[in-house]
């Protein structure tokens, strides 16, 4: 995901999970390794026509794709796609998105997912490290960390600390790097993991910047099992999502 929108609708389109932009959990297995996820997917932007019927649970349109996606223990076990983001150039028609959210309930019920208890986003809180700079030629080369917090009141489940480097060549022209390591705490026992993710590139051109947040999702009882990290590129005429689910059941 290195490519800039123009070339990246010109390419297959990830799947939901990987370009996802606002993640629900709407329910879980009875053995806490199943959740589902409402996830709103795609390029997402002003002036993309709203298609009739895409509206969320709460009736407010939205133009990204909706996908009902189901993970076990971090791997893709189902995704199903009910509605296409408007920038693909055809909306989903209501009575087929409506069979396709059907059919996607159907195979929740199947798994034994209990939509009744969907668990809860975490709250995530972040604090920026200070950043260390040096230019060489015509680049600027930064780096800095920032610690994540994903919280379920006074409790912090999943706690990541990312190292990051960005270069700057001239024009605005981006290069990042990003590594993860992070602590996932349930009851009296910590696991930890590392990651890194790959690399990005972005511009500033047409008004672009570039943002990452961490979506963090916990069972009814509290214990975090999920957590995503997504990246955004944004500019004037769009830009592209890309989301890295965490390996954290993979951690012994």
């Amino acid at each position: 995901m290195v490519l800039l929108l123009s070339l990246v609708v010109a390419a297959a389109p990830l799947p939901p999970i990987r370009s996802a932009r606002f993640i629900e959990p709407i329910g879980w297995s009875t053995d806490r390794h199943t959740v589902a996820l409402r996830v709103f997917y795609g390029a997402d932007h002003p002036e993309y026509e709203l298609c009739p019927g895409y509206l969320d649970a709460e009736g407010k349109p939205f133009r990204t794709g909706l996908a009902i996606v189901v993970l076990r223990d971090d791997a893709v076990l189902h995704s199903f796609v009910i509605q296409v983001p408007a920038i693909e150039g055809k909306c989903t028609p209501v009575a087929a998105a409506k069979q396709a959210l059907e059919g996607a309930k159907a195979t929740l019920d199947e798994l034994g997912i209990d939509r009744t208890a969907p668990g809860v986003a975490l709250a995530v809180t972040m604090d920026k490290g200070k950043t260390t700079s040096r230019r060489k030629d015509d680049a600027l080369n930064s780096t800095w960390k920032e610690k994540w917090r994903a919280r379920n009141g006074a409790v912090t489940p999943l706690e990541l600390v990312v190292s990051l480097n960005d270069v700057v060549e001239a024009g605005g022209y981006h290069a990042v790097t990003t590594s993860l390591k992070w602590t996932l705490r349930r009851g009296d026992t910590e696991r930890v993991g590392s990651l890194k993710l790959p690399p990005v590139e972005w511009s500033e051109a047409m008004v672009g910047s570039f943002k990452w947040d961490l979506m963090a999702f916990a069972t009814p009882e509290g214990e975090a099992r999920v957590a995503i990290v997504g990246e955004d590129h944004i500019n004037m005429r769009g830009g592209w999502s890309r989301s890295t689910v965490l390996p954290l059941e993979a951690v012994k």
